[in-house]
């Protein structure tokens, strides 16, 4: 049964919501491209850190009552991966950005390799993804090793985001098909079923 005109302007509206980033892109961007290897991994993984929170309290469902404060990074990969809100493919590819922030932010000097990228790279479920980056980036997709670290790392932080934004437009379609649901029951136990045809 189709719904309500009302009812499916006001799904849009709530969809179109859903489909947000969690977070501003300009800012993000802007933040990733400074050059400087030690803030670009510690702002991506913070990023990180908010689209999984953010992943998890929209999954709960009395949300408020979660407290994320203790809950470490590796926990929370694990609780998405639980949930059914993350492929378990992402497990190694996010731990991996977790230990070389942990790296940076715990030693007076470091140095990724060009072969630390490509390790990261191959651990990445999703390796189109990639050929977007590589593209904007003037690149072919077989090329994409030549990435720089920030390009990847925005793939990661905004795909991930994305993944969030399908899960909560699921369960906004979700309410209005229950709502949907509950109003041509009560059409029918109110004997109006011709009005369930509009």
């Amino acid at each position: 049964m189709p719904m309500p005109e009302e009812m499916t302007k006001q799904e849009e509206v709530e969809v179109a919501e859903a489909n947000k980033l969690s977070f501003d892109f300009d800012v993000f961007d802007k933040e990733l491209r400074t050059g400087d290897m030690l803030f670009m991994l510690i702002r991506a993984h913070l990023y990180l850190e908010h689209v999984l929170i953010s992943m998890i309290l929209e999954a709960c469902k009395n949300p408020e009552e979660v407290s994320m404060r203790n809950i470490n990074f590796p926990t929370k990969v694990e609780l998405c991966i639980g949930l059914g809100l993350l492929r378990a493919s992402w497990r190694e590819p996010l731990l991996r950005i977790n230990r070389m922030r942990n790296r940076v932010a715990h030693r007076l000097s470091f140095e990724f390799t060009e072969g630390e990228k490509e390790e990261l790279i191959g651990l990445l479920p999703d390796q189109h993804l990639l050929d977007e980056a590589a593209k904007e980036a003037g690149l072919k997709p077989e090329d994409r090793v030549q990435l720089e670290w920030w390009r990847i790392l925005r793939v990661v932080v905004v795909w991930l985001d994305i993944v969030r934004q399908r899960h909560q437009e699921g369960r906004v379609r979700e309410k209005f098909a229950q709502l949907n649901l509950r109003r041509v029951l009560d059409m029918g136990k109110t004997g109006r079923t011709s009005d369930i045809q509009k």
